[in-house]
């Protein structure tokens, strides 16, 4: 049996600052129109993305649905090296 010691600690959500992770948010939009297939390239600010579906249109005044996707890189971080004391749930989180 291996024994492990756990403990909580406070965290904090933020950008991915590690090398190779993207600066700013990626986004993309697709033409939602059955059988179209229509896509954006990715892009790195939310003008251009919204830019696309304005030219997607212009050729295909029917194709009136988009789905827009923007990903954006976090990285969690603990803030100090401060136990923060729990106490073990024992009924999965509910209340008792």
């Amino acid at each position: 049996m291996t024994r492990s010691l756990i403990r909580a600690v406070r965290w904090h959500l933020g950008r991915d600052r590690s090398d190779g992770a993207p600066t700013t948010p990626l986004y993309f939009v697709r033409c939602t129109t059955e059988a179209c297939g229509g896509k954006s390239r990715i892009v790195r600010t939310l003008q251009e993305a919204q830019d696309w579906p304005f030219s997607h249109i212009a050729a295909h005044p029917s194709h009136t649905g988009y789905e827009a996707r923007c990903t954006m890189y976090w990285r969690m971080t603990p803030t100090d090296d401060r136990v923060v004391p729990v106490d073990p749930p024992s009924t999965y989180g509910r209340p008792s």
